[in-house]
């Protein structure tokens, strides 16, 4: 697996960077650890290095892991617009486009995160 995900504390945020395609078997490596997140936590997802194409079980696997302890708001960095298109039908399709917000990097990924924790506080 070549992506990297990690936790911050700080930030109380999970940050997953996607490099190439994403497959079942790398959401089933990095959900194993999902345990450790807090509840209200805010998810980073950068696709900058992703490719396109999900197929059928890896965006069954995605919807499955999302549904434990889906995170409070999710930032999507996205620059390709068919990597943002793909995944723009599969938030819709999951019922969480409320919660969600595009950006093409991760300065401002990070500012909205901010802004949302301010908020809630």
């Amino acid at each position: 697996m070549n992506h990297e995900i990690f936790y911050d504390e700080d930030a109380n945020a999970v940050m997953l960077r996607v490099k190439g395609k994403l497959t079942e078997a790398d959401i089933i490596e990095m959900s194993a650890d999902n345990e450790r997140y807090k509840e209200n936590y805010s998810f980073i997802l950068d696709l900058r290095q992703a490719t396109a194409m999900l197929d059928k079980k890896t965006r069954h696997r995605l919807k499955l892991e999302t549904q434990g302890n889906p995170p409070s708001k999710t930032a999507i960095i996205v620059t390709n617009p068919g990597v943002r298109a793909v995944v723009n039908l599969i938030m819709k399709f999951s019922g969480k486009m409320d919660d969600t917000m595009f950006f093409e990097n991760e300065d401002d990924a990070l500012a909205w995160l901010e802004v949302e924790v301010k908020n809630e506080a």
